[in-house]
């Protein structure tokens, strides 16, 4: 199985993950996509040297994570694949701040290191949040629960086509990458630069023409351009309860510094 096809399986995995009978798949998706909305909003809000506060919002995506009953390294994984996007925003800080801050063990640092590593944390919280959101709700559900809480439909119908079409592509260029190396088995496994740009001609115009034809059958399906489910979810008490705790976490979270507050109290200081 080639890397592309390995990481198309990984993606499909989010909506087996979504179709089981979980508690995270019990709860109303607008209560999780408004829970989501509240951690990553109070993770962003935080001062940029923040870093000992933020750690107990790491309870909300651990909590997604045992309610979805996701593996550990399906998340990870996912991390470290989008890890990169955060690494490059902050690497450069430590150098271009001056100020400096005294650690305990008596050296001098540049608080810029503090800037990097509150980066880095608030990337794990939001991206694992959003991930552990997708897999323990699905796509679908999602785009329709982000509907009925007044995003416009044009923006819903784009947000799950954009995800759709990620396949369509996805599989296309596969399909073409598997059919190259089967005419040129002496390439191995890294393709040449020349034939890159024939091949990505091809994939986005067989890719276009499936999107025309997928659209064409939508439309003869009689798609109105309004999101329908076959199942949807009431709200129940449990929704309430969960839509009321973790935005009021947050938001503790956000006005008070947790583990200084604990420190202080084991202390006595």
């Amino acid at each position: 199985m080639s890397t592309l096809d390995e990481a198309l399986r990984a993606i499909r995995r989010v909506d087996a993950f979504a179709a089981r009978p979980t508690l995270a798949a019990q709860l109303d998706a607008r209560a999780k996509v408004i829970a989501t909305l509240a951690v990553i909003i109070a993770a962003a809000s935080f001062p940029p040297h923040a870093l000992g506060a933020l750690l107990p919002l790491l309870l909300f995506p651990a909590f997604l994570l045992a309610a979805a009953d996701v593996p550990l390294n399906w998340l990870l994984g996912r991390l470290l694949f989008a890890l990169p996007f955060a690494f490059f925003v902050g690497v450069l800080n430590p150098w271009l701040e001056s100020a400096t801050f005294s650690t305990p063990w008596g050296t001098v640092m540049s608080s810029g290191w503090l800037t990097f590593a509150s980066i880095l944390l608030r990337f794990a919280i939001a991206v694992s949040s959003v991930l552990l959101l997708l897999a323990g709700t699905g796509m679908v559900a999602v785009a329709h629960a982000l509907s009925r809480l007044g995003l416009p439909q044009v923006f819903a119908n784009q947000l799950l086509f954009l995800y759709r079409y990620v396949f369509v592509i996805a599989e296309e260029l596969a399909r073409s990458v598997r059919a190259y190396r089967l005419r040129a088995p002496n390439t191995g496994h890294t393709l040449p630069v020349r034939a890159y740009r024939l091949l990505l001609q091809g994939v986005l115009s067989r890719a276009l023409e499936r999107a025309l034809r997928v659209h064409q059958a939508m439309l003869a399906r009689g798609f109105d351009g309004t999101l329908h489910i076959a199942a949807r979810s009431s709200w129940q008490w449990r929704d309430s309860a969960f839509v009321l705790f973790w935005p009021a976490y947050a938001l503790l979270v956000r006005l008070t510094d947790i583990p200084l507050a604990l420190g202080r109290l084991l202390t006595g200081a």
